[in-house]
């Protein structure tokens, strides 16, 4: 075993781990792999084992001199199937509208949750005649 591929399986078994713990509160920050923030909205990604939908995530804000967002999962997937991304797309119009005015402007933020990187050759199937 190479040590990039002992690496990469870590970060996703700590990620799944995380995604699927059931000590977590039912309102949980989500581990996520890529965010990507527009005008509007917060793009993010994190891993899905096959039931996963928009309706599952919440971004919060805590305001203060320094904006604090936070994607929140408020009901997990407990589906089964192989880990692959998914991405969505979170609207800061859904924050209390003197947030979202503040977001909207550009104003910069934190983000709670944590980032875990993950490679795509870890998401590609496996061919069956692969040792």
């Amino acid at each position: 075993m190479n040590r990039t591929w002992l690496t990469q399986h870590a970060r996703v078994a700590a990620l799944v781990l995380l995604t699927l713990s059931s000590t977590v509160n039912a309102s949980s920050l989500v581990p996520l792999v890529q965010i990507k923030a527009t005008q509007s909205h917060l793009i993010v990604t994190t891993i899905s084992h096959g039931c996963t939908q928009k309706s599952d995530f919440q971004l919060t804000a805590k305001t203060g001199p320094l904006l604090v967002l936070s994607v929140q999962r408020i009901r997990h997937d407990h589906c089964r199937a192989r880990a692959r991304p998914f991405s969505v797309s979170l609207a800061f119009d859904t924050l209390p509208k003197a947030i979202a005015t503040r977001l909207e402007r550009g104003e910069s933020f934190r983000l709670d949750n944590m980032i875990v990187p993950i490679t795509p050759s870890f998401l590609k199937k496996k061919r069956k005649d692969a040792p």
